[in-house]
């Protein structure tokens, strides 16, 4: 058959598989070259919208779980915001259909109620949307994570009465596990993977992913994404809900890193899903980091316990993604507004062993919690602020990660942190090569604490220059490699060579903050002046906020309303209509309430 005789929807298939091909789908990253990454998490709905959006009602009111307009284009549109903490990676929301009514239990704007894995989430944007964001963290030298869930469908009702078949592609109750309430103990492994998730009003339909059909339809589902999408790696929801037996199929059909939400306290468990997966989220650990610092009576022991222990379980501690924050726990700020303790927890988070994520609003000092999740903040209502203290620690912290990396590769990225000392308020950890170690000092004792004197064996030799990247200033190295030094207002200290800082763009150093990139042309620096009151004093402080400057983003060439082929996700419907109608309902929910709301919302 020539081209000419061809159907017209053949001839859309055949020239969006070709514009993938070009945009460079399939890019598919391993362990290793995710190691050196720092992971920024992205929650769509609560980030950005896009600049044509059709109209912008004003405060969200996130607590009652509605959509609140964010888009694949608006991460597009800000991702200087994001590249300017020097993120080298995003993982966003899943990307597939949802349950498209307003329940009890609110909307499905999370991305976590799928209904459709072959059909867009319109609310999000389109195919092209979402290939040009694609496109562009790529161009920009950045690695791109999906989210995805092998666990469940959604429903809206009640779970006797679900209806198979409007489930894409599991469309009969024989791909499910016949339904039970879940255990949320965690103690109950049978109950873990293979009750349902979910509420009286929107059960979540637990698939059997012990049977051949549903991870032959999986596997085969995650291959396509992966041959048609330009993703680099994986966030996998609700891992400890899946036998660990399924994941060896899924993850070799995806080709690519993945991480796993795996929800359990208990490492000499959570570590069983490691091997079959590759990395988990580090749920054990992220306890012990939350409880170590919120206050000054937090146990720094059970930290540096948890830490040990996960070395004998987990089969490698280094490639496990660590975090304070997410969308399903509370906001770090939550328990306590102490700046100074939210700084120590990023100091640990980003650099000890692992891969570092950091969610949306972390660098904002939001205070969400989960009851309801007001930790969904809207990200654009607060503002970008890319001189907020949090910003431009993490900037830095970043930045000096990306160095060691650059300097010693695997010598840092695949050894161990060294726990040097530790007592009730402090801890001292060290990782890395000899003469580039980074020693990283960490207290618990809050901006109201007295200052604390420390001493240590630093492991660089006598005489060495060290800098605190956080404040420039130096110290050199005592006899035998000793260190002393102050901790004053509860501030972390993060101590690396100042001969081997070079090269890295902190503290005065020359260097290519991005890395080599030939699309990030230049550096913009932005002054602010800050100021601030101490002990009846006013101190006035310059704050400089450094930004990539990119060339324009290229024409990739869509046409705005191809039909993606057999393999792909099919594009939505017009994602203006898709936010408008999200926006109506979101009003039904504002004004109304109880069943009538309900009510309302579905007919929206």
């Amino acid at each position: 058959m020539s081209l000419f005789a061809m159907p017209a929807g053949v001839l859309t298939t055949l020239a969006t598989t070709l514009l993938l091909s070009l945009a460079g789908v399939g890019s598919a990253a391993s362990l290793d070259e995710w190691r050196s990454r720092s992971i920024y998490q992205v929650m769509t709905d609560r980030f950005a919208p896009s600049e044509n959006a059709p109209f912008y009602m004003g405060t969200c009111h996130t607590e009652l779980g509605v959509y609140c307009g964010g888009t694949w284009r608006g991460i597009k549109d800000n991702l200087d915001y994001i590249q300017g903490m020097n993120f080298d990676a995003i993982w966003i929301s899943p990307i597939v259909a949802q349950l498209p009514q307003v329940t009890q239990d609110g909307s499905s704007y999370a991305g976590y109620w799928q209904q459709d894995l072959y059909t867009l989430n319109a609310k999000f944007g389109t195919l092209d949307d979402l290939h040009e964001l694609m496109d562009e963290v790529h161009r920009r030298g950045m690695f791109f994570m999906m989210d995805v869930v092998p666990n469940h469908m959604a429903y809206s009702g009640h779970h006797e009465d679900v209806q198979y078949e409007i489930l894409n592609p599991f469309n009969e109750k024989d791909y499910y596990h016949p339904y039970c309430p879940m255990d949320y103990s965690g103690d109950n492994l049978t109950a873990l993977e293979d009750c349902w998730l979910g509420s009286e009003y929107v059960p979540l339909c637990d698939l059997d992913t012990e049977s051949d059909s549903v991870r032959e339809e999986l596997n085969k589902w995650i291959g396509e994404m992966a041959a048609n999408h330009s993703i680099d790696g994986l966030r996998i929801d609700a891992g400890a809900n899946v036998n660990p037996t399924f994941f060896p199929g899924f993850m070799e059909s995806a080709g690519m890193f993945g991480t796993a939400e795996v929800y359990l306290s208990n490492e000499t468990t959570a570590c069983e899903w490691q091997e079959p997966i590759g990395s988990l989220i580090n749920y054990p650990l992220y306890w012990k980091i939350v409880y170590a610092f919120k206050d000054s009576k937090g146990s720094i022991d059970e930290l540096s316990e948890m830490i040990e222990s996960e070395r004998q379980y987990c089969p490698d501690t280094t490639a496990l993604t660590t975090f304070s924050e997410n969308h399903d726990v509370a906001r770090f700020a939550n328990y306590t507004d102490d700046i100074s303790r939210a700084k120590n927890v990023n100091a640990f988070v980003i650099l000890n062993d692992g891969i570092p994520i950091v969610y949306q609003g972390q660098e904002q000092h939001f205070r969400g919690g989960t009851n309801p999740y007001t930790n969904r903040e809207v990200l654009w209502e607060a503002g970008f602020d890319i001189f907020a203290p949090l910003y431009q620690q993490i900037a830095a912290l970043n930045t000096l990660r990306k160095h060691v990396y650059s300097v010693s590769g695997d010598k840092y990225g695949k050894v161990y942190s060294d726990v040097v000392k530790h007592d009730d308020h402090t801890i001292v950890l060290q990782k890395g090569e000899k003469g580039k170690q980074v020693l990283t000092i960490l207290t618990n004792s809050g901006e109201d604490g007295d200052d604390n004197d420390v001493s240590f064996d630093s492991g660089y030799s006598s005489g060495a220059s060290l800098t605190d990247i956080l404040t420039c200033n130096t110290v050199s190295v005592g006899n035998g490699g000793s260190v002393k030094v102050t901790l004053k207002g509860g501030e972390p200290i993060v101590l690396f060579s100042t001969d081997a800082l070079k090269g890295s763009t902190l503290c005065g150093t020359d260097g290519d903050r991005w890395g080599k990139n030939e699309n990030i042309t230049s550096t913009q620096v932005t002054t602010k002046t800050t100021t601030t009151v101490s002990a009846g004093s006013t101190i006035t402080t310059p704050v400089e906020a450094t930004m990539p400057v990119v060339k324009p983003t290229q024409d990739y060439g869509y046409d705005g309303g191809s039909t993606a082929s057999a393999t792909a996700l099919a594009v939505p419907s017009s994602s203006i209509d898709a936010r408008l109608v999200g926006s109506f309902a979101a009003v039904v929910v504002v004004f109304t309430s109880g069943f009538a709301g309900v009510l309302l919302g579905l007919a929206g």
